[in-house]
């Protein structure tokens, strides 16, 4: 260029393809090589990435931050070698991107994530994938029926389902290490129990099972003097229970080693209408 008589100038200029990453310092010299003025620092990004978070299960939100990529062009994702439902981005004005997506249906352990641009500058960095369950409910009753499923284990793993530690289902996963399968929550006293899930390779997750107590009536309408059977389930073992009609105690029962009674008792003289029972072992009222 020829520098006008004020001397100032302005000039655009590519970044070389060869440019070592680092720092490097930008000049002006006339044509004869003599410099024109102070040589200023540039730095050249390495081209990289950087993975947020770098563990989680399926399906997990996973943010890219990428810089020393090619200004301007598409950057292509890839997960284990694939481009599968992982997409692309283009860089910025300083080669840098910032790219977000979920972390498809794969096996236990570490997965490559790689970007690369349409030069070939490219990085590559592992995500792991961590074992994962939920339950489908995740409180209920004995006998209830509860589905497991399961993501980021092993692939065509067998798997065992644990309910506080006795178990209770197993299955095969697929391909990607996932799997579903239900069981009967068995009899237990009210409370918080441990579902896990573990597999052959030895990943296991675990999630969180409320059981309630319940009560079941023998009929739910009737005359004044009706014998009515009262039953419960998941109240505490070896425990006492007290039934009420409304306010009055009309009976008690005793729980087994399983947390069930049963007990009968006949409808005092009320007014017609609803009236409520309540059954209670000083922890669970129902």
């Amino acid at each position: 260029l020829v520098v006008p008589d004020s001397g100032i100038f302005t000039v655009l200029f590519d970044i070389p393809d060869d440019a070592v990453p680092g720092r490097v310092y930008v000049s002006v010299r006339d044509e004869e090589g003599n410099p024109l003025g102070s040589r200023r620092p540039f730095i050249v990004h390495e081209v990289e990435i950087e993975l947020h978070p770098r563990d989680g299960a399926v399906g997990t939100r996973v943010t890219v931050n990428g810089q020393g990529f090619y200004v301007g062009e598409v950057v292509t994702f890839y997960y284990d070698g694939t481009t599968a439902d992982i997409g692309t981005v283009v860089a910025g004005p300083a080669g840098e991107f910032t790219y977000t997506f979920a972390i498809p249906d794969s096996v236990a352990g570490n997965h490559e994530i790689t970007a690369e641009d349409l030069l070939g500058n490219s990085d590559e960095a592992n995500f792991k994938v961590l074992s994962s369950i939920t339950l489908n409910p995740s409180s209920g009753a004995l006998g209830d029926r509860v589905t497991v499923s399961g993501t980021g284990f092993g692939g065509k793993s067998d798997v065992t389902i644990y309910f506080d530690k006795a178990e209770v289902a197993t299955d095969t996963t697929d391909k990607y290490g996932g799997f579903e399968v239900t069981f009967s929550v068995p009899v237990m006293p009210s409370g918080t129990y441990d579902v896990e899930a573990e597999d052959s390779d030895d990943n296991t997750d675990k999630a969180e099972f409320i059981i309630g107590a319940g009560v079941n009536l023998s009929q739910y309408a009737g005359n004044v003097g009706t014998t009515l059977a009262v039953s419960g389930i998941g109240f505490i073992v070896d425990g006492i229970v007290t039934i009420k009609y409304d306010d009055i105690q009309v009976a008690i029962a005793t729980t087994g080693g399983n947390g069930i009674f049963s007990v009968t008792f006949d409808v005092p003289v009320s007014i017609g209408g609803n009236h409520t029972i309540t059954v209670s072992d000083g922890v669970n009222i129902v």
